[in-house]
């Protein structure tokens, strides 16, 4: 069981050549939004995306043994759809396309490495994380106010402020399941996951986003929950508050009864920054083709349905919009499957390692879309918690 006795750690890191490739092979699809703004490094990203596709793709060709576990199945439907909705749209469709194939062979190779190597796996992503979180780091002690600004907000490696809770939760989930399941510490707070709490949690101060804040206490509350109080918080509750303030927020529009909340805690308008002029519209343009909705647009077209914005600040809303009914069907299928993996090994530690980011998730994708991968990792990882779990035995 996880507990919070931390322990000096005076060891040198080892990484192995498999960690090393599987390295260098995940952060080519990992395209930050700063990233695409300079055309030297989008370009360099674009072939390394290319280059990635067309490795996985050979590998995993010559791995007859390899079999692909049906559930991120799912994940490839997904964005099927996005891009069969695309064309029928006459949308971006080679953007679409590639970001499809990309998207899906990224999945594929989560699943084949996992399948491989679980520890090396696990190795492998905190890497990648603890490579973009101290960077990005690095870039907000430099550029406080923004590398450059964008509708008067600064943007930094992983985008605006708000975007950054993806990146923390997903980095602190994976080093925790390091310490625990990978190290096979009786800590989850080992010297190297600290250091990386420490920078999440400084990172997040210094862009003051009430958003990534909200992100990291939720999911801190679950583990330690989980740590101290031997209380195993179910994702189910993430799921009944992410559809009870859709309900009320998004549909009942109840803002004002929590008034004091939204504008002294969160620092919010009461109409959360504008968003529910966004959602009005969304609303309205889902109507118009609820069943397949729009697929993949320009931004100019997005901006000119969202009041400027490209999404309408709504994972639920947008992934409607962007595939129609038949998509969101996928997505709640994701969500659904991923809790009940989760629920059968509730009183593991991983199940609260992973719980505790998509509480936050769940709950935080009610304001804002998240069309970044990142976001599925938390659920990626859920769905692969057998192999995690059993980590400990080996």
């Amino acid at each position: 069981m996880a507990k919070l006795n931390l322990r000096s750690e005076r060891r040198i890191i080892r990484i192995s050549p498999k960690e090393l490739y599987w390295f260098v092979l995940l952060i080519l699809p990992m395209k930050t939004v700063y990233m695409t703004k300079i055309e030297v490094i989008d370009t360099l990203f674009f072939w390394g995306e290319l280059a990635f596709d067309i490795i996985v793709l050979f590998i995993l060709f010559l791995r007859e043994k390899y079999k692909i576990n049906y559930s991120v199945i799912f994940f490839i439907c997904y964005q099927v759809i996005v891009l069969v909705s695309t064309v029928y749209n006459g949308g971006e469709i080679l953007a679409q396309g590639e970001h499809a194939l990309t998207f899906s062979c990224l999945i594929l190779f989560i699943d084949y490495i996992i399948q491989t190597d679980t520890k090396k796996a696990i190795s492998s992503f905190l890497m990648l994380f603890e490579f973009l979180v101290y960077l990005n780091f690095i870039l907000l002690l430099v550029y406080p106010e923004g590398i450059y600004l964008l509708g008067g907000r600064g943007v930094w490696l992983f985008g605006q402020a708000n975007d950054s809770t993806l990146y923390f939760t997903c980095a602190l989930m994976i080093a925790f399941l390091y310490s625990y399941y990978v190290k096979k510490k009786d800590d989850f707070l080992t010297f190297r996951s600290l250091i990386l709490t420490v920078i999440c949690v400084i990172s997040t101060i210094l862009t003051d986003s009430s958003t990534s804040t909200v992100g990291i206490i939720l999911m801190m509350a679950v583990i330690l929950a989980y740590s101290i109080f031997k209380i195993s918080i179910s994702p189910n509750y993430g799921l009944l508050a992410g559809i009870g303030i859709f309900v009320g927020f998004i549909i009942l529009r109840l803002q004002e009864y929590f008034q004091s909340f939204i504008v002294n805690i969160l620092h919010r308008s009461i109409t959360f920054s504008n968003r529910t002029r966004i959602w009005d519209s969304a609303f309205y343009y889902i109507a118009q083709k609820p069943m397949l909705g729009y697929g993949m647009e320009s931004r100019i077209d997005a901006g000119n349905r969202f009041l400027g914005n490209s999404t309408p600040h709504n994972k639920i809303l947008y992934t409607t919009y962007l595939g129609g009914i038949l998509l969101l069907f996928i997505f709640i299928i994701i969500i659904i499957y991923t809790i009940k993996k989760l629920n059968q090994y509730s009183k593991s530690a991983a199940k609260a390692f992973i719980t505790g980011p998509i509480i936050a998730l769940l709950i935080q994708m009610q304001f804002e879309s998240y069309t970044l991968f990142p976001f599925w990792i938390p659920f990626l990882f859920g769905m692969y918690i057998e192999q995690i779990v059993s980590l400990r035995d080996t």
